[in-house]
């Protein structure tokens, strides 16, 4: 008696791209301790006018060398990152406050988060 053979399907798996940020030099971790005291910072250098007054925020990482601050939106339902730069001052309305770079999506946070770690690894 001659066996059935059968086609079996040949599965192709895709790799799985990581999506996950991982904060390494420049940038470091905030500490949860040190929240409320940033972003109560935040708020008194940011007025009307700046895209990130009024947002309900979190600092996710700092850039000490950049004097810089990754923040995003604390409502999981909203896309918002934003890097903020306390060093260097952008007209926003009549003010000069603090440059706020937006990001638009995760893809380029992880992207400026990995030509951050090449340009420091090259100036070292």
């Amino acid at each position: 008696m001659k066996r059935q053979t059968t086609n079996l399907e040949t599965t192709t798996t895709k790799a799985t791209v990581d999506r996950t940020l991982h904060i390494e030099w420049p940038w470091s971790m905030t500490w949860m301790e040190y929240m409320d005291e940033m972003l109560s910072f935040l708020k008194t250098k940011i007025g009307p006018g700046h895209p990130l007054y009024l947002k309900k925020l979190y600092v996710s990482a700092v850039n000490r060398d950049a004097d810089a601050w990754f923040v995003e939106s604390e409502d999981e339902k909203e896309d918002f990152y934003a890097i903020v730069y306390f060093c260097q001052k952008k007209r926003y309305g009549t003010k000069f406050m603090p440059k706020c770079e937006i990001l638009p999506d995760w893809d380029a946070v992880l992207e400026r988060f990995a030509e951050d770690r090449a340009k420091a690894m090259r100036n070292l």
